[in-house]
Formats: C-alpha cells, structure tokens, sequence
C-alpha cells in the first residue's frame, strides 16, 4: 500500500486515550481505517485535516499490519456549516458510502461521485435541488457498485440505467429547476 494518497474523511472512532480510528475513502485504496496516534492532544493541523467532510491529502507507514498516519493536510473543507438539511443529506450520504462500500476496493467514480456531491452541497440551491440529490446520489452510487442490469431489459428501466449512467450530477444539474425532473427520477419505482 501506497503510503500517500488523498481520501475523504468518513468516520473517526476513539477507542481510547491512545489511537483513535479514521475512516477514509481514499483515490488509492478506496475504503480504508487508518490508526491516529495522539490526536487527542491539541495537534490542530492533524485534527482539521481528519475530522469528517475534510479532503486531505494523508500520508501513512505500516505498524504492525495496520496504517499509521504520520501526517495529514487539509485540501478543502466540505463540511456544510450553514444549514442543517444540507448537514443531514452530507452525513447521509457519507454513511451510504461507508455502510455500502468494501475495505480497499478502489474505485475513482466513487470519490469523484461523493467529491461532486459534497461540493454541490456546500454551495446554495433551492430545496428542490437538494431533494433531487438525495433520490439520485444512492441511484447513481448503486450503478458505480454494479446494481444496475448490464443487458437489455424493458425500455422503461434503459432510459433509467441511462440517465443513472451519466456523469456524476449531469443530470440534475441541467434540469434541476423544472418540475418534471423530480417525476423522472421517481417514475422508474411505480
């Protein structure tokens, strides 16, 4: 294993005073735990740049079978700060990621997946927007994870396993505002 790479934060767990565990989704390795020793002192660098929604850049060394981080630096902060729907739908889809991924299975379409989403979040759309992102980021999470059909099947669900296929919020992006969007996305269901 690579000892840099640049992940985004999914968890922190403290099992004692000593180490603490992190959770990342990292370009290089994909889901991975690493061990922090001594976060719990005041490190102000190293705890800004591993708390959850940070994409940082980490660098490890193996101990013991497991990845110690030696150090970590804040790329940018992803964390939504000003209103607490766009805080429950990033947890949310942090958790989805964590919860639905494997252990070192690396795959680039899902950072870009949660990057774009995080980075959508944290900027100011309607209500609207956020609701069709939060119908559509498991959808398309579901299709990098393999849950779509690869062959032919009714006309109905093609369309869908394409408009799922494209790029990561492409969809959304250009027909966010109008109202048949959110019927579009749901159709597929009934």
């Amino acid at each position: 294993m690579s000892p840099k790479t640049q992940g985004i934060i999914l968890r922190i767990n403290t099992t004692d005073g000593k180490n603490t565990y992190i959770t990342a989704y990292t370009i290089d390795h994909g889901k991975t735990t690493y061990i922090v020793r001594g976060l719990g002192k005041n490190e102000a660098k190293l705890k800004i740049a591993l708390m959850p929604f940070a994409y940082s850049r980490i660098i490890s060394s193996l101990s013991a079978g497991n990845s110690v981080i030696a150090r970590a630096e804040l790329i940018e902060d992803f964390y939504p700060k000003k209103d607490s729907l766009r805080e429950e739908i990033a947890f949310y889809f942090l958790d989805l990621i964590d919860q639905l991924t494997e252990v070192e299975v690396k795959d680039k379409h899902i950072i870009i997946l949660l990057l774009s989403a995080l980075n959508l979040i944290k900027k100011e759309h309607s209500q609207r927007f956020y609701l069709l992102m939060l119908a559509y980021f498991p959808l398309k999470l579901s299709y990098y994870l393999g849950y779509f059909p690869k062959v032919k099947t009714s006309s109905r669900i093609n369309n869908f396993v394409k408009l799922v296929s494209k790029k990561p919020f492409s969809y959304i992006k250009k027909s966010s505002l109008r109202d048949v969007s959110l019927k579009k996305v749901f159709r597929f269901a009934n």
